[in-house]
């Protein structure tokens, strides 16, 4: 019944103070550029090619997570592997 505290703190953003408001923005950028990085790792070692930009992909995932896992709170539900698969692996060749 777990859900991330960025996802939860971003839906109440306005009434969050400056400060917590700034690091929520900072923790999900961190998030993006890392996610970009492993994919471009990725891409450079071979394992899959990128159909675009890495850092469109990684908020593409990010946001697909994000938004994944408040939907599966909401359903009740953990399909969170059937949306990775569906969204990001059929997205990489």
């Amino acid at each position: 019944g777990a859900i991330c505290l960025c996802g939860s703190l971003a839906s109440d953003r306005e009434t969050l103070s400056p400060e917590l408001q700034g690091a929520v923005t900072s923790y999900l950028e961190q998030s993006e550029a890392w996610i970009a990085g492993a994919l471009s790792a990725g891409a450079e070692a071979g394992e899959f090619t990128l159909p675009g930009e890495a850092s469109d992909l990684a908020a593409s995932l990010l946001s697909s997570l994000q938004g994944g896992l408040i939907l599966s709170r909401a359903r009740g539900s953990r399909p969170m592997l059937a949306i990775v698969e569906q969204v990001f692996l059929s997205s990489l060749r």
